[in-house]
């Protein structure tokens, strides 16, 4: 993470130093999105009718922040965060032991990812930016501890290894397939993004140019 963190860093000072001065060379934005992860976090324990599980999921919030080569190209940066909370009220079930237990616990998974995007603009003018490209980056995810009772092992009996699954940290590529900005004002604009890989499907957001 370190290296690449270093490599991000010197890359950007590049292409400070070489990019072309063009108008509104840099664009910042804040973006909330719709995950697949999310949803399926969401139905990650087996529950029986009965019992009552509840996870909540926030939206995969991004900064970005992209640098203009030229109208055509911009190299940038991207930074998101998603977590979801699971909370389960009395969940019975067979523990390895053939014991039959009934437990009430609750966790969080969350996933952090920072990446360089490149895009290509293909239509780029006062008020519209229309734009493709790709990202790669860490992906890092993990679950927070197990709180409850008597769960120092509800992770392989209930979750049967899932979060040791879904933890740690791996290489990251994602596709842009569509990005939208409509500019309502010289610097203020909003937008979308139609993603395939991490962190989203798709999202909306608000951009400022400068």
């Amino acid at each position: 993470m370190k290296n690449f963190l270093t490599t991000l860093i010197l890359f950007a000072v590049f292409i400070s130093a070489n990019a072309q001065n063009d108008d509104y060379k840099m664009v910042a934005g804040i973006h909330a999105g719709y995950s697949l992860t999310g949803a399926l976090v969401k139905n990650i324990a087996d529950v029986d009718p009965s019992s009552n599980i509840d996870a909540t999921a926030i939206p995969a919030m991004q900064l970005t922040f992209d640098y203009g080569l030229s109208k055509l190209f911009s190299i940038g940066a991207a930074v998101s965060y998603q977590n979801v909370s699971i909370n389960v009220t009395d969940y019975s079930f067979i523990d390895g032991e053939g014991n039959s237990r009934t437990e009430t616990f609750k966790t969080n998974f969350n996933r952090s990812q920072i990446a360089i995007r490149p895009l290509i603009h293909y239509a780029n003018n006062d008020k519209l930016d229309l734009y493709s490209g790709f990202r790669i980056g860490i992906l890092s995810r993990g679950f927070s501890d197990f709180k409850g009772d008597n769960v120092s092992d509800i992770d392989e009996e209930v979750f049967d290894g899932t979060s040791t699954a879904l933890s740690g940290s791996r290489f990251s590529f994602g596709i842009t397939a569509f990005g939208l900005r409509y500019y309502f004002t010289d610097n203020i604009g909003a937008g979308l993004e139609i993603n395939w890989g991490a962190p989203y499907i798709t999202n909306i957001g608000v951009s400022a140019r400068f």
